[in-house]
């Protein structure tokens, strides 16, 4: 009886909590895009910090709860994200990187949490794609992503005499995607011409023709500063 009436609570904390969070979101928006260059971000930041730490440390019993108020702040700040609230921008990066924010929704479940963070890293790269499209910033930035690799795993030394890669035991393991990686090629309705293809492989087939769709028209391709179609050469090559 005790516990149901404590859960009933919660429930009703919670659904609050969104419509607060709701409310304010919008208000940041509306004062951000009346101030425009006089917006001052600084009480809004001091109202987040103010709630995080005690959102965020609520029993363990009650892992749902947590999950639902981390969940419902990354959903605030996506909306709040630097391309929708430039002004906003210093200190969205610090909420999302706050230590009452980031390490527990990482430290959660990896199916549930992890991809709401996840779509905060990609407002964080979009926002900053034409600085990473300069090369001296591009390909440093690039080459930390791909040297990545988790703390618990020993990667080969590269100068070992006589060393196969294709040996190794990790190399056999298929890499966990939690993004739908397909996603792009179904939007372009050209996964069912790729599964047929790799099935059959038919002569005088159309699939080939409609890999021309890898490449952008002259005027997407001046918007996006390149030729090829980056998401659907992604999704086809993750695909594959």
């Amino acid at each position: 009886m005790y516990a149901s009436l404590i859960f009933s609570i919660l429930k009703i904390i919670l659904h609050l909590l969104q419509q607060v969070l709701a409310v304010t979101v919008r208000f940041i928006q509306k004062d951000a895009e009346e101030k425009k260059t006089s917006f001052n971000p600084i009480p809004y930041f001091r109202l987040f910090i103010g709630w995080m730490p005690d959102l965020s440390t609520l029993d363990p019993v009650f892992e749902d709860a947590i999950f639902q108020v981390l969940t419902a702040l990354g959903t605030s700040f996506h909306s709040l994200q630097p391309l929708k609230v430039l002004a906003f921008s210093f200190v969205w990066l610090d909420l999302v990187s706050h230590r009452s924010f980031m390490p527990k929704l990482l430290s959660g479940n990896v199916q549930k949490d992890w991809p709401y963070f996840q779509r905060l890293l990609v407002d964080l790269f979009q926002f900053m794609e034409p600085l990473l499209r300069n090369a001296e910033l591009g390909y440093p930035m690039r080459n930390i992503v791909l040297s990545a690799f988790p703390r618990n795993m020993r990667l080969p030394d590269p100068s070992t005499p006589n060393l196969k890669i294709d040996l190794l035991v990790d190399i056999s393991q298929l890499p966990r995607i939690l993004s739908e990686m397909d996603a792009t090629l179904k939007t372009k309705k050209m996964k069912n011409d790729v599964d047929e293809y790799l099935k059959t492989r038919p002569q005088g087939t159309s699939f080939l023709s409609k890999l021309k769709q890898l490449l952008l028209s002259p005027s997407e391709a001046a918007r996006a500063r390149t030729r090829y179609n980056v998401p659907l050469m992604n999704s086809l090559v993750l695909y594959l």
